[in-house]
């Protein structure tokens, strides 16, 4: 009884993921006229139309893109996940929603060879393998801390509370500002606080899904993916030097952020392909 609520429980929290995220993703898609419904092949066809605008040799296209989900998800040994496309003006280009969707921006198709684009589709199915995006720990996060700033308010609220019968109208507010100051004031570090562990956790998740799409598709495939990038941010520092930061707001940033370096997950996946060599010569 219990393990059937547990099921029923999981597959609503999925569903309320899934209705939160698809709508939010398709905020810059074109919009056509209802009940016309956009179909894959039109969105990639949308991805591909960019590429060619972009001057892109041999953009990829609609058979392409299909036959990597469908040819990676049975490798994996997945069900083929629902494929969501979207348009960002961002570096997050692809992402692994749950354990049913994986998105993947116009510009990543239009932008990558195919290889590159199979490396990427390997990498957001990797987290679907290894069920690396965990809802508890992320509801969790978010529970750990909205208790901790509601729980600041009601100590500011209980420690300037009236000791008089008959409390002044400034008595009042004093304690109410107060508890709203509390509750304000323990917002950025309530949130640290809690983001760094759960940061701490997808970096490793991160590292986990390079192993595994490494292993599918070619750790020297991974690698390039991402040497692409460092060139990339290199050349955006080159024509958009960065402002000068404080070193406490860079420590902060590097504990809370979700992803390793380009030149952490590069090393790691170096070190997999060594000893998988060392593993193959004995």
């Amino acid at each position: 009884m219990m393990n059937a609520m547990n099921s029923k429980l999981r597959t609503a929290l999925l569903t309320i993921s899934r209705e939160v995220f698809e709508p939010f993703l398709a905020l810059k898609e074109l919009v056509f006229p209802e009940p016309h419904r956009v179909t894959l092949l039109e969105k990639l066809a949308l991805a591909r139309k960019g590429a060619v605008e972009a001057h892109v040799a041999d953009p990829i296209t609609d058979a392409e893109v299909i036959g990597f989900i469908h040819e990676l998800s049975e490798k994996m040994h997945l069900k083929t996940p629902k494929i969501v496309l979207y348009h960002s003006d961002t570096k997050q280009q692809a992402m692994h929603i749950n354990n049913n969707t994986v998105a993947l921006g116009y510009q990543k198709i239009a932008n990558s060879t195919p290889d590159e684009l199979r490396a990427t589709i390997a990498h957001e199915l990797a987290h679907q393998h290894d069920n690396s995006v965990s809802l508890a720990v992320s509801i969790g996060r978010v529970v750990l801390d909205w208790g901790a700033k509601i729980g600041c308010c009601l100590l500011a609220h209980h420690v300037l509370k009236p000791t008089d019968a008959d409390p002044s109208m400034f008595d009042k507010i004093k304690q109410n500002a107060a508890s709203i100051f509390a509750f304000v004031g323990a917002g950025p570090l309530t949130q640290i606080a809690t983001e760094a562990p759960y940061a701490a956790f997808r970096r490793q998740q991160e590292l986990n899904a390079d192993a595994t799409a490494g292993k599918v598709v070619g750790y020297d495939a991974m690698e390039s993916v991402l040497e692409k990038k460092i060139a990339r941010d290199q050349a955006e520092t080159t024509e958009y030097p960065p402002t000068n930061r404080k070193k406490w707001v860079e420590h902060i940033e590097h504990y809370i952020r979700t992803h390793p370096s380009f030149e952490t997950r590069i090393a790691a996946l170096e070190n997999l392909e060594e000893q998988a060599k060392h593993k193959a010569q004995r």
